[in-house]
């Protein structure tokens, strides 16, 4: 059975943007390129990149590539009034490229061999899926281990605590019952201030208070919640694109 190959995807960088390049999954016959900006940028400023980022990446691996754009905030960027659409499609057939804007199917690419793949992605890490498939086993079986240590600690473990109380001796009752008077003797005194709360049973009891009053404020103004909301998930995804910017080694 032939061992698909996947390659590891390549990141680099300018001032305002990031790139990510793929290389083709097995079964497919091109790579993809996305252009993430960090601010704002005009959609001229953007179709340029397309073109001469698909230029750029086209002559470094010359295979098909098709290429898009992202915003700060990580939407698919429209070209309307520039483009039909907001793709761009490299099609590489020995030395020759034919650029399209919009999407092509797969069989509309050239063939291309895993012995060519290797020979344009020379020195590029990669994974076979045999190791993906054994790493996957791994994993799987130390979700059933978590879990199996779940259900004793859940189940098991309650169980014999239980049987352990029914079958134990009178004495292990009373100290039962003295625990829970020295619980309750404890709590007593919290209520009526002659022992402080514990500061992390404060803290939770002013987090339950905050929620409940944003909640109570909430659903008096359901809209100004859904705008706000979305304004931050807006905010966290531009602060991860652009965190995720400056993590990115420059490798131009």
């Amino acid at each position: 059975m032939d061992d698909k190959i996947y390659f590891d995807t390549i990141t680099d960088k300018c001032d305002n943007y990031f790139v990510v390049y793929s290389p083709p999954i097995p079964g497919w016959k091109f790579s993809t390129l996305s252009i993430n900006y960090i601010s704002n940028v005009t959609t001229k400023q953007v179709v340029e990149d397309l073109v001469n980022l698909s230029e750029i990446w086209t002559n470094k691996f010359p295979i098909s590539l098709m290429a898009n754009s992202f915003d700060q905030k990580g939407d698919l960027i429209d070209l309307s009034g520039f483009k039909s659409e907001n793709y761009l499609t490299t099609i590489v057939i020995g030395n020759t490229k034919k650029k399209r804007w919009g999407t092509v199917s797969n069989n509309e690419f050239p063939e291309i061999s895993k012995e060519r793949l290797f020979s344009i992605f020379i020195g590029l890490d990669f994974k076979k899926q045999s190791d993906i498939d054994k790493t996957s086993l791994i994993r799987a079986k130390s979700v059933r281990r978590f879990r199996s240590i779940i259900i004793f600690w859940t189940i098991i473990l309650p169980l014999i605590i239980t049987m352990l109380e029914y079958f134990s001796p009178e004495w292990i009752g009373i100290l039962g019952i003295t625990y829970s008077f020295w619980k309750a003797y404890k709590q007593w005194r919290i209520e009526t201030g002659r022992d402080e709360k514990p500061k992390i049973d404060q803290l939770k009891e002013d987090d339950n208070r905050t929620m409940e009053h944003h909640h109570y404020h909430c659903k008096l103004n359901p809209e100004a919640f859904l705008k706000l909301k979305v304004e931050n998930l807006q905010s966290m995804q531009i602060s991860e694109i652009q965190e995720k910017h400056k993590e990115i080694k420059n490798t131009s």
